[in-house]
């Protein structure tokens, strides 16, 4: 689940390996994607899959492309 509020803030506080990936500025809401807990496997293949696209530069793309340069990204 994406979820863009101040919930999401919230639980990646309070579970373990839950984070905020970024921040959209002027705003409250982070987003975030939760997964039942117990899905160990959709949730390594998520990590893998956004680690892969981090190092190599696609989200910082995806970013600029969509969101633009005043983007507060959210280290981990």
């Amino acid at each position: 689940m994406i979820d863009d509020s101040p919930i999401a803030r919230y639980f990646s506080e309070s579970l373990p390996g839950l984070r905020v990936a970024g921040i959209l500025p002027k705003t409250e809401g982070a987003y975030a994607i939760m997964l039942r807990k117990g899905n160990t496997r959709l949730r390594d293949e998520l990590n893998r899959l956004l680690d892969e696209m981090e190092r190599e530069g696609s989200i910082r793309r995806l970013v600029q492309q969509w969101l633009g340069d005043s983007v507060q990204a959210v280290s981990k």
